[in-house]
């Protein structure tokens, strides 16, 4: 209501000034000065809401930033995420003195070596710049990290494969899915030297082996067979 006063008076000084074909001297007075007062503390009573609502949008801002900082020092000390509805609830050790470490790179500490066959529950998984790797319960109080190259979702039979063959050409990769680099490929009817085998989060079973070539790494199952 203030406000609308104030534009009626000003509107009224101006309409003067044009009729008189001049320049009129308005005298500051008094109610003038109250006037302005009251509109410049109405802007301020819009403006102060606002600015508390921004302080509080920063600090959630800033509350986010922590937690996402504090996740990402938990994964660099080995912490993990859970294990995907895909991934197997157990593994097994598929070579002699494979290493269990205190996080998931080769960097960290061993604190077991273990032999082929063992099994062990998975409690969560880490993927890096050094591939995949698996936490699992190596006790019931203490928890360790396997690269998943070491491990197999297949429990050993009595009689553990020596070879695989490629009754087509297959590519060996240097992981257990197609988005890792291909090695080389090995063409149709080549034998390879049987290493591990393990079954990825897409549900698809990989083989490790040796080429003929002396390059490891592992080649998809549906291309090969395992004897």
């Amino acid at each position: 209501m203030k406000l609308k006063i104030f534009k009626k008076k000003a509107a009224i000084i101006v309409s003067a000034i044009a009729l008189t074909g001049g320049l009129l001297f308005v005298p500051v007075t008094k109610a003038n000065e109250n006037i302005i007062l009251a509109s410049v503390e109405w802007v301020n009573s819009q403006i102060n809401p606002l600015k508390s609502e921004v302080n509080a949008l920063k600090q959630q801002v800033s509350q986010q930033q922590q937690e996402i900082n504090t996740l990402k020092q938990q994964i660099g000390q080995g912490g993990s995420t859970p294990p995907p509805a895909t991934t197997p609830a157990t593994v097994y050790v598929t070579k002699n003195n494979t290493a269990f470490r205190t996080g998931a790179s080769t960097a960290y500490k061993v604190v077991a070596y273990k032999n082929a066959g063992t099994s062990f529950k998975i409690v969560g998984q880490h993927s890096g710049s050094t591939g995949l790797w698996y936490r699992v319960e190596l006790t019931s109080s203490t928890l360790a990290w396997v690269n998943s190259a070491d491990i197999s979702t297949t429990k050993p039979s009595g009689t553990a494969p020596k070879e695989v063959f490629a009754f087509g050409e297959v590519n060996l990769r240097s992981g257990a899915t197609t988005a890792y680099r291909v090695i080389e490929t090995i063409p149709r009817g080549t034998t390879m030297a049987y290493l591990s085998s393990f079954t990825n989060a897409a549900g698809e079973t990989w083989h490790r082996v040796k080429a003929p070539s002396g390059n490891e790494g592992w080649v998809i199952g549906g291309l090969v067979e395992v004897r």
